[in-house]
């Protein structure tokens, strides 16, 4: 099962034509760098796969995503250079992590690496050392994203939290310290 907010997370005015919330670059350009007046948006790829049990697959659907990314919002409706982009990787396999950072650490709108919460070891595990040292060669910081879609659900010592407010308000937390801890 997934928590959902109740309501939704975003704007009514946000979904032109019945697209989904923030997939029209120009709606995302004047709401949010016109509108509100912000110079820079970095992209978080979110709406892709954040866990497989393959992570040959999953080293396949981050390259994918990041191909679109790079191609659609970081190319051709990226005129002014206002939309810099997270580069996702499957940590699962440092090898093709390595190989990811690699492919996209010239691309001018690359700004950071993006890892999800859901790994197979706490991110300090020397088995991910080799990411961390692609990243800073090549200057780029890495930003953990929580995104619960496609992965398991987190639970307490004695059970499921029964409410999105505190599955968000724990669970969340309880990964990146897990995380940063190892760290």
């Amino acid at each position: 099962s997934q928590y959902l907010v109740p309501g939704g997370p975003m704007r009514k005015d946000s979904t032109p034509n019945g697209k989904p919330a923030g997939s029209d670059p120009e709606v995302v350009a004047r709401q949010l760098l016109v509108e509100s007046e912000v110079d820079l948006a970095v992209l978080l790829p979110s709406g892709t796969v954040t866990y497989s049990p393959d992570p040959e697959m999953f080293a396949q659907i981050v390259r994918a995503a990041n191909s679109w990314m790079t191609s659609t919002w970081l190319g051709k409706h990226n005129a002014a250079g206002r939309y810099k982009g997270s580069i996702r990787i499957s940590t699962d396999d440092p090898h093709a992590a390595i190989r990811e950072i690699e492919h996209w650490a010239g691309h001018p709108h690359v700004a950071q690496i993006q890892v999800t919460q859901h790994a197979r070891d706490l991110y300090g595990s020397p088995i991910y050392h080799p990411i961390w040292e692609a990243a800073a060669r090549h200057r780029l910081p890495v930003a953990m994203h929580i995104n619960i879609a496609g992965a398991p659900v987190l639970s307490t010592p004695i059970g499921f939290f029964r409410y999105y407010l505190s599955y968000h308000s724990v669970a969340h937390v309880m990964a990146y310290v897990g995380h940063l801890i190892s760290l």
